[in-house]
C-alpha cells in the first residue's frame, strides 16, 4: 500500500517536492531502506510516465512545422565508443552495441495516404514484405529516384508552396520493419537505440509503441526503449518522410535522397555509464606546459534482484549505489598511427591514476567526474605534424571490474584570432582546401570508412591540409581519420535555405527568406548547432565551426553564432551569409566569401582590415576547370589576411547507372528523369566518382598547395620553406638534370631549412657544354612510409630550363625558312620549268607528279598527293602505309568545357565553330563544284617544295587563311599557318574575329596509331591558365586513354609545351610532329573524337564507336577558366588574341 500511495501522490502532484526529488532515479544517497524504496518508486513512475507520454499518437500532419523537429530524443553526446575490455576495443567489435544493419522489411509509397496504415503494430505482421538494405538510400534500392538540385527546391514546379507547408501530392513514405531479438548477456538492462543519419525525418516505434521523431538528416537520434522491449522477438518500425518542414533548411547543393543513410545500432548501458565526455587541452603561452582537462558524464541504473531476507535490503541500502571508479592512462601517440584502432606503434606513458564516480544526481541526470592531466613539452597538433596522445578509460565498479573501456585521441593544439589573423599554434595559418560531399558514386550518401580513408589519403598525397564537410556534418569516421592523418577541418552544421533567398532575389518578397528572424525556426537550428557540437567536440583536427551555408543572414543566425561561442572558446564561428545581410556582422569571426576573383579580394581588404579573409568556396572545379588557380595561392602569401580557402568541391556527385543498353556508365543530375534538376552541375571534383581517383587538375592543384618552393640558379638553389612546421631535413631532397627529357644525371641532397624561413645551397650541377635542352629538378620526397604515402613519395618540386646551342641542336632538324611571296606559281607547267632548273641539286628519288587535278611529291621512303580541287594534303604514305583519313584542316574551335557553357562562350564564339568545319579553298562565288582553286600557289627552292592553299572562312565579315606545306626529301613536310584580321569592316565585328578558342591544325589519322607519345609538359593535361604543375618530360599513354572522362563530355587531353610529340601503332610505325614556331613549342591534343564530335555527346556512351585518332596540333589555345562555372569568362591574359596576323609553324614526318 506504502508503494501504491506514494505513485498515486506523484502522479497528482508532478510539482511537488518529492516529485522533483524522486523522479529522478540518478539521484543518490545513503539515506537508509526508505530512501531506496522512494528511489525504486521514483524510477519506475519515470518508465511509467514514459510509457504514458508515448501512447499519444505521431502526428503526420505536425511535420510541417519548424517548431516540431523532434520528440523523446535523448540529449547529444560525443562519438566516444564503449567497449566491455580491451579486446573488443582492439578488434573494433563492442559486445555492448548490436547492429541493427542489414535487411530490413520495407514498403514505399508516394505519400503518406498511401502507406500502411498501423503496420508498426506488434499485430501486423510485416515478414512477407520486399527487402531493403539498411544503411542506404530508397532511391538507390529501386524506389522513387534520385533528384539533383542545386539551388531551386526539389518540389519547384509540381507543388505552389511556401515555408511551413510540404508537397502532399508527392512525398514518399519509406516505412521499415526490423525484427530482432536481444542479447541474452544484456539481461535487464537499459536499452538505448541509435540512428546515425536518417534523411529527412522519421517517427519511431517500438512493438506498437511510438517512441519519438527526429528531422535532422545528418546527425544522430538516440531514444531509449525501456519498458518497450520484451522477452523474445522485438518489432522496431520506422517510417521515414523525405521532405518535412527540415527540407526548407537542406536545400544544399547535392542528390535529393531519402532513407536510413547511416547506420543503426542499440546499446545497452552496464551499471555505471560513460555518457558523454569531453577532452580540452590547454597550453602556455610558450606550448612548453600543457594539460589535458576531462570532463565525462557518469550514469547508471539499478539492477532489480530478489532479496531473501530484510536483513540483505538493508546492507544494500547502507551502500552507496552506483558508485565506481573511472581508471585513466594517458600515452604518448607520436605521428605514426596504425591503420587499425587502438595505440600507436610506440606507446610511452604520461600520466595514469583514478578517480571515484557515482551515478549522481545533476540537472541533466548522472554525475560529473573531472581530472586533468599535465604534459610537459606536449607536442603539439597539426595538419603537418598530426601528433595525438592516447587516453585509455576503464569504468570499473568499486571492485574492480571493467563496466567499460573507450580509447580516445587527444590533440594538443592552440587555435585562434591572433593579431588580427588566424593562427594554428601561434603560426598564421593558409587553408589549402577543399569542400567535401559525404558522397559515393554506388551508395549515395552511405559512403564507406574505406572510401572515405580513401579519400584522405588522396588529400594528403596531393599538399590539401584542410576540408570543410559541405553542408552538413560527415560520417563521424571521418574526424577520426582527420585527426590521425592530420587534416584541418570546418565541420558545417546542417543549413542551407539558398532556393529561399534566391526567390527572394527575384521576387523581393522577405517573408521567403529563411531563416532571416523567423522565431519559430530558431529551435530547430539551434538544436542542429548542439548536435554537431556535442558529437564531434573532441577532434583535435576540427579548427572552425560554420553554422551553416547560403542561408542569407538575420537574428536566427546570429543566435546559432552565439551558440558555438558559448559551447566552446577554443575554436572560432564561420558563416558565409554576411555577404549578402550584414545586420549581425559578428556571426561571423571572419569574412567570408564565394568565387571572388582575386582582384575584388584586393579590393575589398584595401578598405576592411577587421577580420581575416577566407574563402569557403572557391575554383569551381566543374569538369575542365582549375585555370589561374596560381593567383590565388600567390595573393595568399603576399597578403596575410587572405587566409586561403576550399576549392569547390572535392569528387563527383555522380551516380553509377546503365543506359538502355546495359553499358554502366556515371548519371548525372537529370538521368534519372528528376525534373527540376540541374544536370551535370552535380559533378565539381577534383576527383572522379566512381573511382574517386584525381582528375587531371589535381596536378595543379598538388604544386601550388606544396610547402616548399625553390629557384634554381647557376651556382646556388634558393629553398623557401612555407611550412609551418617542418623543417626540409624531414623529407628526402634529389636534384635531377635531364636532357632532352632523359635522365641526365642525379643526386641528393642535404637540406636543413627551417619552417617559414629561406635558405640557400650550393648547386652542385655546373651549367652543362654539351649541346641541348637540360631540364633542372629538384624535388621533395617522404622519407618514410606514412599513412597517406610510400617512402619515397613526391611532395614538392620546382625546375629549371635552359638551352645550350650547338650546330647539331634538335632546333637545326627543323630545316625551312621563310619565303619571298614574289617566286610563287599557280599554274603546275610553271612548276615543272622551276623543276627542271633546280634538278642539279635535287636527289634523283625526290619527284613532283602532276597533273591538272592532283600534285603528287615522292621520296624513297614517301609519297604525298596535293588536291587542286579538294584543296589540301589528300594522302600522305610512308613506308609504304597510308596515314592520313582525310585532309588536314585548320582548326579554331574545341569542345566547350562545362565554364565555357557557363559564359557562353559557344554562343560568343560560333563563328569559329562554323570556319573550322565548312571552310573552303573555293571562293563562294565559284559556279562549278569541281572547278579548280583558285586560291593554290607553288613554288621549289633548293630540295624543298612548296604548296600554299588559301581557305575562305565563314565568319562576319569573311576572313581567309593560308596553310602552306613545305615537302623534303626525306619524307618531312612543314606546315605554316597564317591568319589576319580583315583589314576593313565593322569594328565591332572585327573585335570579334579578333579572339579564337584555338589557333592550329586538325588531323584525322587511322586508329591504328593508338600510341600518344610527347616531350612536353606532364603528366596531366596543361593550358594555358593550369600549366604550373606540369613536368618537362618525354611521357607515353594511349590515344583512348588521353580522353579525360568527365561526366560531361568536352575538351580535354591538352598536352602543353610540347617540342616533339609522336602516334605510332602496335608496330611502332606511324608519324612524328615537330614544333617549328618561335618558341620551339606547341599544343597537342591525341583524342579518338573530333570536336564536333565530343560537344555532340552528353554522356560519354553517346560518343562514336572509336574510328580514327585525332591529332590537334595548335600555336595557342585559350586557357579553361575556374573561377566559377556560370559566367565568368577566361582571363584576358589566356585569351588567343590576335593584333593584327597570328603565324603557327610544325612539321612531320613517318617514323617506322
Amino acid at each position: 500500500m506504502e508503494f501504491i500511495h506514494t505513485i498515486k501522490f506523484i502522479f497528482e502532484n508532478p510539482k511537488s517536492d518529492l516529485f522533483c526529488l524522486k523522479i529522478n532515479p540518478m539521484g543518490r544517497g545513503n539515506y537508509g531502506r526508505e530512501a531506496l524504496l522512494c528511489r525504486r518508486i521514483a524510477y519506475g513512475v519515470q518508465l511509467i510516465l514514459r510509457m504514458e507520454r508515448n501512447k499519444a499518437m505521431f502526428r503526420y500532419e505536425e511535420i510541417k512545422s519548424p517548431e516540431y523537429y523532434q520528440e523523446n530524443v535523448l540529449l547529444p553526446h560525443s562519438d566516444h565508443i564503449a567497449y566491455r575490455n580491451a579486446t573488443e576495443e582492439k578488434l573494433g567489435k563492442s559486445s555492448l552495441r548490436k547492429s541493427l544493419n542489414g535487411l530490413w522489411k520495407f514498403h514505399y509509397a508516394r505519400r503518406i495516404e498511401d502507406s500502411i496504415p498501423n503496420f508498426e503494430s506488434s499485430e501486423y505482421s510485416c515478414k512477407d514484405w520486399e527487402d531493403i538494405v539498411v544503411p542506404a538510400h530508397i532511391q538507390l534500392e529501386g524506389y522513387d529516384a534520385p533528384q539533383y538540385a542545386n539551388v531551386q527546391y526539389p518540389w519547384e514546379g509540381h507543388e505552389s508552396i511556401r515555408p511551413g507547408e510540404i508537397p502532399r501530392h508527392f512525398n514518399p513514405v519509406a516505412s521499415y520493419v526490423k525484427y530482432f531479438i536481444l542479447p541474452k548477456e544484456w539481461g535487464n538492462q537499459p536499452v538505448r537505440i541509435s540512428f546515425q543519419g536518417v534523411e529527412n525525418a522519421f517517427a519511431l516505434y517500438c512493438n506498437g509503441a511510438y517512441i519519438g521523431y527526429h528531422s535532422d538528416s545528418f546527425t544522430p537520434a538516440e531514444f531509449s526503449l525501456e519498458g518497450f522491449l520484451k522477452e523474445g522477438e522485438n518489432k522496431l518500425a520506422v517510417q521515414v518522410y523525405k521532405w518535412s518542414a527540415a527540407s526548407w533548411c537542406e536545400d544544399q547543393d547535392f542528390f535529393r535522397f531519402s532513407g536510413i543513410f547511416r547506420e543503426v545500432y542499440l546499446y545497452t548501458l552496464p551499471k555505471l555509464h560513460l555518457k558523454d565526455l569531453h577532452l580540452r587541452t590547454e597550453m602556455s603561452r610558450d606550448f612548453k606546459e600543457g594539460k589535458l582537462y576531462f570532463s565525462g558524464k557518469i550514469e547508471g541504473w539499478e539492477k532489480e534482484t530478489e532479496k531473501e531476507t530484510e536483513k540483505e535490503t538493508e546492507k544494500e541500502a547502507e551502500k552507496e549505489e552506483g558508485k565506481g571508479i573511472l581508471r585513466y592512462s594517458l600515452f604518448d601517440g607520436g605521428v605514426c598511427l596504425p591503420k587499425g584502432r587502438g595505440f600507436a606503434v610506440e606507446q610511452k606513458i604520461i600520466s595514469k591514476g583514478e578517480i571515484p564516480v557515482s551515478e549522481g544526481k545533476t540537472a541533466l541526470g548522472g554525475s560529473i567526474a573531472k581530472f586533468s592531466v599535465p604534459v610537459e613539452n606536449p607536442k603539439l597538433w597539426s595538419a603537418e605534424q598530426p601528433n595525438l596522445y592516447t587516453l585509455v578509460l576503464e569504468l570499473c565498479t568499486e571492485e574492480g571490474e571493467v563496466l567499460e573501456y573507450i580509447v580516445e585521441k587527444a590533440g594538443f593544439r592552440h587555435f585562434a584570432l591572433e593579431d588580427g589573423l588566424m593562427k594554428i599554434n601561434g603560426k598564421r595559418i593558409v587553408f589549402k582546401g577543399v569542400n567535401r560531399h559525404d558522397f559515393s558514386s554506388l551508395t549515395g550518401r552511405a559512403v564507406s570508412v574505406s572510401e572515405m580513408e580513401k579519400d584522405i589519403q588522396t588529400m594528403k598525397r596531393n599538399n590539401i591540409n584542410a576540408l570543410r564537410t559541405s553542408h552538413y556534418p560527415n560520417n563521424s569516421a571521418l574526424y577520426r581519420l582527420a585527426d590521425e592523418y592530420g587534416l584541418y577541418v570546418m565541420d558545417e552544421c546542417n543549413m542551407e535555405t539558398h532556393g529561399s533567398w534566391d526567390t527572394y532575389a527575384f521576387t523581393k518578397d522577405i517573408d521567403y527568406v529563411l531563416p532571416k528572424d523567423k522565431k519559430e525556426w530558431e529551435a530547430m537550428l539551434i538544436q542542429r548547432i548542439e548536435n554537431m557540437w556535442q558529437r564531434d567536440k573532441n577532434h583535435p583536427s576540427i579548427l572552425i565551426f560554420s553554422c551553416g551555408n547560403e542561408s542569407f543572414g538575420g537574428s536566427v543566425i546570429h543566435e546559432m553564432a552565439k551558440r558555438l561561442r558559448s559551447l566552446d572558446s577554443s575554436r572560432l564561428v564561420h558563416y558565409e551569409g554576411l555577404f549578402n545581410d550584414r545586420s549581425y556582422p559578428d556571426s561571423s569571426d571572419m569574412e567570408s566569401r564565394m568565387y571572388p576573383p582575386v582582384t575584388e579580394i584586393k579590393d575589398y581588404l584595401s578598405k576592411h582590415r577587421e577580420k581575416p579573409f577566407l574563402l569557403c568556396e572557391y575554383a569551381h572545379s566543374m569538369g575542365n576547370s582549375l585555370g589561374a588557380l596560381y593567383k590565388y595561392t600567390e595573393y595568399a602569401e603576399e597578403e596575410p589576411l587572405f587566409q586561403g580557402g576550399f576549392i569547390w568541391d572535392y569528387v563527383d556527385q555522380s551516380l553509377w547507372k546503365k543506359n538502355r543498353y546495359g553499358e554502366k556508365f556515371l548519371a548525372y543530375g537529370g538521368d534519372f528523369s528528376d525534373r527540376p534538376s540541374d544536370f551535370q552541375f552535380s559533378a565539381n571534383g577534383i576527383v572522379f566518382g566512381g573511382d574517386r581517383n584525381p582528375k587531371p587538375q589535381m596536378q595543379e592543384v598538388k604544386y601550388l598547395y606544396q610547402n616548399i618552393f625553390c629557384t634554381l640558379e647557376e651556382e646556388e638553389i634558393l629553398i623557401k620553406n612555407r611550412s609551418l612546421f617542418q623543417s626540409t631535413s624531414e623529407l628526402d631532397c634529389k636534384l635531377s638534370l635531364y636532357r632532352y627529357g632523359k635522365l641526365w644525371k642525379e643526386c641528393l641532397l642535404e637540406t636543413n631549412v627551417p619552417p617559414q624561413s629561406e635558405g640557400r645551397i650550393p648547386n652542385p650541377f655546373l651549367k652543362e657544354e654539351l649541346e641541348g635542352e637540360y631540364t633542372l629538378r629538384i624535388s621533395f620526397h617522404l622519407k618514410k612510409d606514412s599513412l597517406y604515402g610510400e617512402k619515397g613519395l613526391e611532395m614538392a618540386f620546382s625546375e629549371k630550363t635552359y638551352t645550350v646551342e650547338k650546330k647539331e641542336t634538335l632546333r637545326l632538324y627543323l630545316l625551312g625558312e621563310e619565303q619571298q611571296e614574289e617566286h610563287w606559281v599557280r599554274s603546275w607547267e610553271k612548276l615543272l620549268e622551276e623543276w627542271g632548273s633546280a634538278s642539279e641539286v635535287i636527289p634523283e628519288d625526290f619527284q613532283i607528279l602532276s597533273s591538272p587535278h592532283n600534285i603528287g611529291v615522292r621520296g624513297s621512303s614517301f609519297e604525298a598527293i596535293f588536291s587542286l580541287i579538294q584543296g589540301g594534303l589528300v594522302s600522305y604514305r610512308y613506308g609504304g602505309k597510308e596515314y592520313l583519313e582525310a585532309m588536314p584542316r585548320p582548326n579554331f574551335w574545341r569542345a566547350p568545357t562545362d565554364n565555357d557553357t557557363g559564359n557562353l562562350m559557344a554562343f560568343r564564339y560560333a563563328q569559329w565553330k562554323t570556319a573550322s568545319q565548312y571552310l573552303s579553298t573555293r571562293s563562294p562565288e565559284a559556279s562549278l563544284m569541281l572547278e579548280k582553286p583558285q586560291e593554290v600557289l607553288m613554288k621549289m627552292e633548293k630540295d624543298c617544295f612548296h604548296i600554299r592553299y588559301s581557305y575562305h572562312l565563314p565568319t562576319n565579315p569573311r576572313s581567309s587563311c593560308q596553310m602552306q606545306y613545305s615537302v623534303f626529301p626525306d619524307g618531312k613536310i612543314s606546315v605554316s599557318l597564317d591568319y589576319s584580321l580583315p583589314r576593313e569592316g565593322n569594328p565591332v565585328l572585327l573585335k570579334q574575329l579578333s579572339e579564337l578558342p584555338e589557333f592550329g591544325a586538325l588531323f584525322t589519322l587511322n586508329a591504328d596509331l593508338e600510341n600518344f607519345s610527347w616531350y612536353g609538359l606532364g603528366e596531366e593535361d596543361c593550358y594555358a591558365d593550369r600549366k604550373h604543375g606540369g613536368k618537362l618530360g618525354i611521357y607515353h599513354g594511349k590515344v583512348r586513354d588521353n580522353f579525360v572522362p568527365y561526366v560531361f563530355p568536352q575538351e580535354s587531353g591538352n598536352k602543353a609545351e610540347v617540342r616533339l610529340a609522336t602516334l605510332t601503332d602496335g608496330k611502332g610505325r606511324g608519324l612524328v610532329f615537330l614544333a617549328e614556331n618561335e618558341e620551339g613549342q606547341m599544343n597537342v591534343s591525341a583524342l579518338p573524337w573530333t570536336p564536333h564530335e565530343i560537344e555532340n555527346a552528353c554522356h560519354g556512351y553517346e560518343l562514336p564507336p572509336i574510328h580514327h585518332s585525332i591529332l590537334r596540333l595548335s600555336k595557342a589555345q585559350m586557357g579553361v577558366g575556374g573561377d566559377d562555372s556560370w559566367g565568368s569568362h577566361t582571363h584576358e591574359e589566356f585569351l588567343v588574341k590576335v593584333k593584327d596576323r597570328i603565324r603557327f609553324s610544325f612539321s612531320f614526318m613517318g617514323i617506322c
